[in-house]
């Protein structure tokens, strides 16, 4: 995985996969709300599942 920062356009895009398959290109404010939720995200899966 890597990054590339357009500064000059508020954008940063990420790659993913072996070959950079996966290629997400977000300006800043979506890129906070797409980590925000990645956050979110991690939280729950760490934390005790509720009893049934």
């Amino acid at each position: 995985m890597r990054c590339e920062v357009d500064r000059q356009n508020d954008r940063a895009t990420l790659l993913f996969g072996s070959q950079e398959d996966y290629v997400l290109s977000l300006e800043s404010t979506s890129l906070a709300e797409v980590l925000s939720l990645g956050q979110r995200a991690l939280n729950e899966l760490e934390s005790e599942p509720a009893p049934c």
